[in-house]
């Protein structure tokens, strides 16, 4: 998906994003490097809400902006969604027995999808899944 194509989806489904910096990402433990940033995120669209936490690393600057964070959300989800289990998912993603926290990150993807799918709804989420394209990466921002 483009950047375009995203502020499209984010404008159908009206959603906004606030973003706070908080002092660590609870879900990245000690995977940051030093002078990275950490926020919370809060997604609205009507009467909905959801809050995640995203990290930049220490060469971006400012804060984060709804197209990238969605579209980090989308990937994540997608390749949560397209594994088809935890050993195709390591598989895709390189783990191996002996790398660390794998069973971590993947129960953390499978929890940020399930909030993600239930803030959008069915619709909406399929839509934004079905529309990253894992094969080109586009820089967003």
């Amino acid at each position: 998906m483009t950047t375009q194509e995203y502020q499209e989806y984010i404008e159908k489904h009206g959603i906004r994003m606030t973003a706070t910096k908080v002092d660590r990402n609870p879900n990245m433990a000690d995977a940051m490097p030093a002078g990275s940033t950490h926020w919370m995120c809060t997604f609205t669209a009507g009467a909905k809400a959801l809050l995640v936490y995203y990290s930049m690393g220490p060469a971006l600057t400012g804060e984060p902006q709804i197209v990238q964070v969605l579209n980090c959300l989308a990937d994540d989800a997608a390749g949560y969604e397209f594994a088809g289990g935890y050993e195709e998912w390591c598989a895709d993603y390189g783990y191996g027995p002996g790398d660390r926290d794998p069973k971590r990150i993947y129960a953390t993807l499978k929890r940020e999808a399930g909030k993600l799918r239930v803030f959008l709804g069915d619709a909406a989420y399929d839509e934004l899944l079905n529309d990253v394209d894992r094969n080109e990466v586009e820089k967003l921002g």
